[in-house]
């Protein structure tokens, strides 16, 4: 049994080499293309500007220039930094064979400077792991609990919930359950190993693709240590601190920014968001490449109802669920543990609720794994009806709904501008500076708000949608580039920046003009103390 498991492991690494031998071929006009732009210098051995090493093609562009830029800034060479915590011996070996023969993402990242990487080696934190773990266990006796462990002052638990959520596709947390503390042991040595990189290493600059999950374990040491981190995408650039480490919270300041635009361009602006959500809820409008759009899949799902049996002269208010797994607390904590204990406490709202029929629609990218774990769920939840995964957001519509639930969705914007009331269910949402949707900001009110919900009706202003969706998907997309917009509907659409078909899009359309102007730009704002960094192209 064992020589069948070596044997089927070794096919699959067999395979994956194949892959990026493949792939190494594709992509060695980016790398010869890098090796000119990016002359390799001799740099301060001590020093060191960590970043972070992943397959998201697009992001290699901004590692690029920022942590060649920050190089030279203090004088210090680039550590590439893999920020997975690693299941088994199996996981580990893909890296480190990809490493070793300069395949993959590591081919890349050798050709803008990247000559020595750093891998989380836990065993050897294994036994203080474990003395911190009974340390903590005796005071985890709720999610709550889990969600504030926090080691030399510094919040982990929230990450590591994500992490454990997103890892085993899981639907909520235990914190009774093995599986969950197994884990959580497994963190405490990762976060163990990279609190004494720090320690003893000059790191003096980090580079991250993500604010959650276990990447963010060394972001937020680092803070702990004023060490200057920056969140890096093709489309952003946040510089982050112990008050805010977290990226994409700068929805606060959208109505001063937006007022700051021109009358002329502010008016064009408008009239974009306007065309494209215009389409949007029409559903005959296409594909918006902007959007992170996912198809339904069919599951095994067997407790869900079509809306066409639906009785439409009844009162019903939607559910719109979230991916269980998917990041609870990626804009930080809300009202509720997770979106599981959220779902429970609209069940419980709906028992009591003589007046409407409360439906629960589930996420469209909600995997089969986790369907499979909300049928076990069908009993509990028996106040609620559960649609079909298929149903389209424009039969819900169709139905007649008196409100909308979430808790930080993109679909509040749809339905707002249909003047049906949105209510979320956290006060780190991205609509707050808003009033199109009702931000609860404490549990009482969330209450206050559904209790009262035949109260909350009002025609929304249509211009601040349009202003919100402009400032949140189209505005200021243009660091890298000179149009992202356009730039997605050549590659294919959203998702294709994340393959390696990007990198000839880069080559094709570098100009030492606007390679300058990039570098010029990132080097005033890492002089800067701003939140984020401005577009620095042409086109607004």
């Amino acid at each position: 049994m064992l020589e069948k498991i070596n044997i089927f492991f070794a096919n699959k690494f067999f395979l994956k080499i194949n892959r990026y031998l493949l792939l190494k071929k594709g992509i060695r006009a980016y790398v010869n293309f890098n090796k000119k732009i990016w002359v390799t210098k001799v740099q301060n051995n001590k020093n060191k500007v960590l970043v972070e090493v992943n397959s998201m093609c697009s992001s290699h562009q901004s590692y690029a220039y920022l942590s060649n830029i920050l190089s030279d800034k203090y004088n210090a060479k680039i550590c590439g930094y893999d920020a997975y915590l690693y299941n088994n011996l199996y996981e580990r070996l893909d890296s480190v064979l990809a490493r070793i023969f300069n395949l993959g993402q590591y081919y890349v990242y050798s050709s803008f400077g990247v000559n020595s990487y750093v891998n989380a080696g836990i065993n050897s934190y294994s036994k203080a792991a474990k003395i911190l773990f009974d340390e903590i266990i005796p005071n985890l006796k709720r999610k709550d609990d889990a969600l504030a462990i926090s080691i030399s002052g510094i919040v982990v638990g929230d990450l590591i919930y994500d992490s454990y959520l997103r890892r085993y596709d899981e639907i909520t947390v235990d914190v009774n359950d093995s599986e969950y503390r197994i884990y959580l042991l497994k963190a405490l040595a990762f976060f163990l190993f990279w609190k004494e990189y720090f320690d003893v290493n000059k790191v003096k600059a980090l580079v991250v693709s993500h604010c959650v999950y276990m990447h963010a374990i060394p972001l937020r040491i680092a803070l702990a240590k004023n060490i200057p981190v920056y969140q890096a995408s093709l489309t952003h650039i946040y510089k982050l601190s112990p008050q805010q480490y977290f990226a994409y919270k700068d929805f606060d300041e959208y109505r001063v920014k937006f007022k700051k635009i021109n009358q002329s361009d502010a008016q064009k602006a408008l009239q974009k968001s306007k065309e494209i959500l215009h389409r949007r809820i029409s559903g005959n409008g296409g594909v918006d490449v902007l959007q992170k759009s996912a198809i339904y899949e069919r599951s095994g799902l067997n407790i869900t109802v079509n809306p066409e049996k639906f009785n439409l002269n009844a009162k019903y208010i939607l559910i719109a669920a979230h991916v269980f797994s998917d990041g609870p607390h990626a804009y930080g904590n809300f009202q509720f543990a997770d979106f599981f204990d959220w779902i429970d406490f609209l069940n419980g709202k709906a028992k009591e609720d003589k007046n409407y029929i409360w439906l629960l629609k589930l996420h469209p990218d909600t995997s089969n794994n986790l369907h499979k774990k909300i049928n076990e769920f069908s009993n509990r939840w028996n106040s609620l009806v559960i649609l079909d995964p298929t149903t389209t957001n424009n039969k819900v519509i169709n139905m007649g709904i008196k409100a909308v639930l979430t808790v930080h969705g993109s679909i509040a914007v749809e339905y707002a501008m249909l003047d049906i009331p949105v209510i979320s269910a956290s006060h780190n949402n991205l609509y707050r500076a808003y009033s199109f949707v009702k931000t609860a900001r404490t549990l009482e009110e969330l209450n206050s708000f559904i209790d009262n919900i035949n109260m909350i009706f009002k025609r929304n202003n249509k211009n601040e949608i349009y202003e919100f969706y402009y400032m949140n998907n189209i505005y200021k997309y243009n660091i890298f580039v000179h149009d992202y917009e356009k730039m997605l509907v050549e590659i294919g659409g959203y998702y294709s920046q994340f393959k390696p078909l990007i990198y000839s899009y880069f080559v094709t359309n570098f100009s030492f003009e606007t390679h300058k102007k990039i570098i010029d730009n990132i080097s005033k704002y890492l002089d800067s103390n701003n939140y984020r960094m401005e577009n620095s192209l042409d086109k607004i």
